[in-house]
Parts: C-alpha cells; sequence; structure tokens
C-alpha cells in the first residue's frame, strides 16, 4: 500500500490506482485499518486535485469515517493508536476541501455523496450510512427517479 500511496500523491487523477486503494481502505460496510491509516494522504491528494475532481476521494473519505470500527477487537479493523492522531486531524483537514467542491457543479448522486460525507465528518455516522444507501431505498430511489 505506501507505493499505491506514493504513485496516487504523484498522480492524484489516476481513477485506477485510486480504486485499488479504496478497496484497500474500506469495503463491504468496513473500514480496514490500512483506511485509518491513508486517511492523511487521502485528504493531501484531495488537495491536489481541483474541488471538482474530488469527489472520489471525499467519498472514500466519507465512507471510512461511516463504516468506522475504532475500537474493535478485530486487528484487521481497529483504529492503532499511532495512526489515530492523524485519522482525526485528517477528518478535520477534510472539511475545508468539502465546502470547496460543495461550490462545484454535481450530479444530484455526486452531491448525496458530498453530504454523506458530511454528515460523517460531521460525527453522524448514522444519518451518512442512510444518505449514501439512499439508491438502496426503492422508496426513496423512485422519488428521486434513480430506479
Amino acid at each position: 500500500m505506501p507505493e499505491l500511496i506514493a504513485h496516487l500523491l504523484e498522480h492524484p487523477e489516476d481513477e485506477e490506482a485510486f480504486g485499488h486503494l479504496n478497496d484497500a481502505a474500506c469495503s463491504d460496510g468496513t473500514t480496514w485499518s490500512a483506511g485509518y491509516a491513508a486517511m492523511p494522504y487521502l485528504v493531501e491528494m484531495a488537495r491536489k486535485l481541483p474541488p471538482a475532481k474530488r469527489w472520489d476521494v471525499l467519498t472514500t473519505i466519507g465512507w471510512i469515517v461511516t463504516a468506522a470500527s475504532p475500537e474493535s477487537d478485530v486487528v484487521h479493523i481497529r483504529i492503532e493508536p499511532y495512526v489515530e492522531e492523524g485519522y482525526h486531524q485528517a477528518i478535520k483537514d477534510s472539511l475545508p476541501l468539502l465546502l470547496e467542491t460543495l461550490q462545484c457543479e454535481q450530479t444530484e448522486r455526486e452531491f448525496v455523496g458530498l453530504l454523506f460525507t458530511a454528515a460523517a465528518l460531521k460525527g453522524h455516522p448514522q444519518l451518512a450510512a442512510v444518505l449514501a444507501n439512499l439508491d438502496a431505498c426503492e422508496h426513496c430511489s423512485g422519488i428521486l427517479g434513480w430506479t
């Protein structure tokens, strides 16, 4: 993972490489330990992108925070003490980047992704999970015309 992060810090627009990082950080509703450690680097990647191009990075940050189980006894999903400070600082550092991105044009689904990220970053993981899964709700997606 360090090589992948180093590559993305130099080439934050590389969508294929970012997909690999995203999967290693958070998948299937679980934030892996690597996700907590990656947070400061994700923020740095977002900083290097123009606000209109940050959606993938910011929503990955949102998923990491939403699916976090930092106090778990399972070694692969808990936050280790040596990355905890960087993780929490990255959450704070993400907010101004998110605000800049919200000022750009987005599709409705992209906007919902930024909203769920905002909910997660502000300490509302249950709300973030609901917003992130609007398309899974038949009623909600019908109202939004996403069916």
